[in-house]
């Protein structure tokens, strides 16, 4: 046959378009729509787009219609990307599951400027749980930043110096001069401002660094005390970088630019032998160890483990810095962790960002990150928002934890993205990802809760004899739902990214799912071999009763019997082999009675994670479309840093959209569990509030009341009476319109002559004094 020509295929394209597009527009009603496409009336109609095939399934095991016009407005309930969804042109009574106006909260500059407004809507500041970040695009955040900056380099060299004096074996370190205006930079920090209210000097450079001290800081080499940096930048081109506005640099400027960077280590020896030539010489960088023996350098090693002991109380940040003062930057239009990069220096951090025009955020890295086996990680907590007025959360019970694919190294000499990075999108593409790690005892990069928390017990518990009735296997594994992970995996995209166009679509669509799961999908039943499965019957598989109770899901007994024997192992510790003889050695005493050991995870890092997560909600509660029948998962991101006595939780950023693909043994259980759970709130407890929630746990929260708000002011009235003033007040004379009156009135006989001139020039100079009066 003929092969047709581009233009006639084209055509023939969009007639089909225009097809579609009328055949749309002749649906008026869902009514209408439900008659034609044979669907009965009572049937409930949704559309579920970008590869979620669990709650697609669980949707239909309800009874539900599916619609698979992505663009039809006919539907009950909707789930999609955001840019999918048309608010405008939604009904009442239509289900979706995106809010509107929600980028305050997941996007990298939307979620630091909002939560800049923490003190105000939470009482507690920003500070206590959100790496300090800066949008770069902002002068005033930029100024900012390089404040910060000069602070935390100032703390990184005191930490440096106290890691050298303790190790003891080194031979060089800082010199007396840097570290004593380093500690006296931090210092400031730490003084109370009406401490030094009455001194001028001392008051003024309170918040700031003298640019005497900086000159000397910024030269300093964290890396190595006895090479000075170079490639710095001066004072007055970092001011220029700071009020800097346009990005476009004129060709003359840019030569100008070029001829100052070469001409830098000229000036620099001119400005020394200046100094030399007034008696002043340069501040020595780095000196011998040995030299702070005396008393004058036993003196500023006591003051340096004050000053960071104090900068520890003051504010948990000083609780992520280190010794090499890192920063991170992240794009403003990307996810998924690309154009994420690790950078130490202003210069390089400004050469960056400014061919982007500054359209980045620069954050704090966390250098003192808790390390499982020498490897950072990441927590990612799904939660769902059902209703924002009263705010109404619900929290997922089992987060997981995602590893970065190298050691991390605390000199941050390796800046690669596999050692810093853990989105799965990065790690994916590393050598040997399919392989399992030997160190984490794990396929993917990936822990269970359960994991972390034997984990966090073997770290910190301190007992002589463990008692651990809390600890469990995972309860949700691929063998709990029958499933092998090799035939059902697929990788989706983690999040809406906020500089590309979306279709709704998954690039990677999941493979056909096996029969079995398939059969079991029909039946409202997961296919569970009681040879395979590891599961754990979850709280609401008891509600599965009658016809009504196929809707969840039911675990054999057998199930139950063998999940001993084949469930997941828990990572191997130094500390778990002992914990057990332990607790053999104590078995003639009653459990019942024996103590059982703290639950970090329970007691320290999930309060720290539902707190973070309400005081972020309440951040941007005023910015988001209050919406009935709207509901929306977030992905939140969790890091955790070494705290004083326990772990501390940090919030890295949110995900609209998060990730439910099957990329790894530990993300696929979860997705389906999750899934499944989020058919019980969206669908099941909007036709029964009594119904279960499955692993969706509601979150307690003193911020769950109603809250009236007032509407309608095109009728706003003002109300009252007229002020009578009081006797003897004199109304104020408007003096222009008395010069306005003045000029108006007609001259008597003797306004000529002299004396009426005379007349006139008092006159002037009586609305000269009336105007100096007033």
């Amino acid at each position: 046959k003929q092969q047709r020509s581009p233009e006639k295929r084209s055509s023939s394209v969009s007639a089909s378009k225009a097809q579609v597009s009328r055949l749309r527009s002749s649906y008026q009603t869902l009514s209408e729509w439900k008659h034609r496409k044979g669907c009965s009336p009572d049937q409930k109609v949704f559309i579920v787009l970008a590869g979620y095939p669990d709650l697609r399934e669980a949707l239909l095991r309800r009874g539900w219609f599916m619609n698979e016009d992505k663009a039809s407005k006919h539907f009950d309930f909707k789930w999609a990307r955001a840019t999918d969804i048309d608010h405008d042109k939604l009904l009442p009574d239509q289900m979706v599951n995106h809010f509107d106006c929600c980028r305050g909260l997941t996007t990298k500059i939307g979620l630091t400027v909002s939560l800049k407004q923490s003190r105000f809507y939470t009482s507690v500041d920003m500070d206590h749980y959100y790496p300090r970040a800066f949008d770069l695009y902002d002068p005033l955040d930029r100024a900012e930043f390089v404040l910060n900056f000069k602070h935390s380099k100032a703390e990184s060299i005191l930490r440096a110096f106290l890691r050298d004096v303790d190790c003891g074996s080194v031979q060089d370190t800082f010199s007396q001069d840097v570290v004593a205006i380093a500690s006296k930079v931090c210092m400031r920090l730490v003084t109370d401002p009406e401490d030094v209210m009455d001194c001028g000097p001392l008051a003024v450079d309170l918040g700031c660094v003298p640019a005497a001290d900086w000159e000397v800081l910024q030269q300093v080499n964290l890396d190595d005390p006895t090479k000075p940096l170079e490639g710095y930048l001066k004072e007055d081109v970092l001011d220029q970088m700071v009020n800097k506005r346009s990005t476009r640099i004129a060709p003359k400027k840019l030569e100008e630019s070029e001829a100052d960077k070469k001409g830098t280590k000229d000036k620099d020896t001119k400005k020394d032998k200046k100094r030399q030539h007034e008696g002043t010489k340069p501040v020595v960088l780095s000196a011998p160890l040995s030299s702070f023996d005396k008393p004058r350098g036993q003196h500023l090693i006591r003051q340096v483990r004050t000053t960071l002991a104090e900068l520890s109380e003051k504010s948990r940040q000083h609780n992520i810095n280190g010794t090499r003062n890192a920063w991170i930057v992240k794009p403003s239009g990307k996810s998924r962790g690309r154009g994420i990069q690790v950078m130490r220096e202003l210069d390089e951090i400004f050469k960056t960002t400014e061919s982007d025009g500054f359209q980045w955020i620069c954050q704090k890295y966390i250098e003192q990150p808790q390390l499982i086996h020498g490897y950072k990680f990441d927590m990612r907590q799904w939660i769902l928002v059902t209703d924002w007025n009263p705010l109404t959360v619900y929290i997922w019970r089992h987060p997981y934890l995602r590893f970065a694919g190298q050691r991390y190294d605390e000199t941050l000499a390796d800046r690669s993205e596999f050692t810093h990075l853990t989105n799965n999108s990065i790690i994916y593409n590393m050598d040997g990802f399919s392989n399992k790690n030997s160190d984490l005892d794990a396929h993917g990069y990936m822990w269970f809760k359960q994991q972390y928390q034997e984990f966090l017990h073997s770290t910190y518990c301190k007992c002589k004899k463990h008692h651990t009735p809390w600890l469990e296997p995972p309860p949700y594994t691929c063998d709990y739902f029958g499933v092998r992970w090799e035939d059902v995996m697929f990788v989706a995209k983690e999040e809406d990214d906020e500089d590309e166009e979306e279709d709704g679509d998954s690039p990677h669509q999941p493979n056909q799912l096996p029969k079995q799961l398939a059969a079991a999908a029909t039946s409202g039943q997961p296919s569970v071999s009681p040879a395979t499965s590891t599961a754990v019957p979850s709280s609401d598989a008891s509600e599965s009763t009658g016809s009504e109770g196929s809707r969840d899901e039911v675990v054999h007994p057998s199930a139950v019997e063998e999940a001993a024997k084949t469930a997941t192992k828990l990572p191997a510790d130094a500390g778990q082999e002992s914990a057990a003889a332990d607790t053999n050695e104590g078995d003639d005493v009653d459990d019942a009675n024996r103590a059982s050991c703290e639950d970090l995870w329970d007691s320290c890092i999930r309060p720290q994670m539902e707190d973070i997560i309400i005081w972020s909600l309440l951040c941007v509660r005023d910015d988001i479309a209050h919406r009935k029948n709207t509901v929306e998962l977030y992905g939140y991101d969790f890091m955790v840093s070494h705290g004083q006595e326990k772990p501390e939780v940090w919030l890295i950023e949110v995900n609209s959209t998060p990730a439910c693909d099957y990329s790894t043994p530990v993300t696929c259980p979860l997705v389906k569990k999750m899934m499944e759970d989020t058919a019980k709130v969206v669908v099941d407890m909007h036709e029964d509030p009594d119904a279960g929630t499955g692993e969706w746990e509601l979150m307690k929260h003193k911020h769950d009341k109603f809250i009236s708000q007032r509407t309608g002011f095109e009728q706003l009235i003002v109300t009252g009476k007229e002020i009578v003033p009081p006797k003897g007040f004199k109304k104020k004379v408007n003096i222009e319109e008395e010069k306005r009156a003045r000029r108006k009135k007609p001259r008597g006989r003797g306004s000529g002559g002299g004396r009426g001139g005379r007349g006139g020039g008092e006159e002037e100079d009586s609305d000269r004094e009336d105007e100096g009066e007033v």
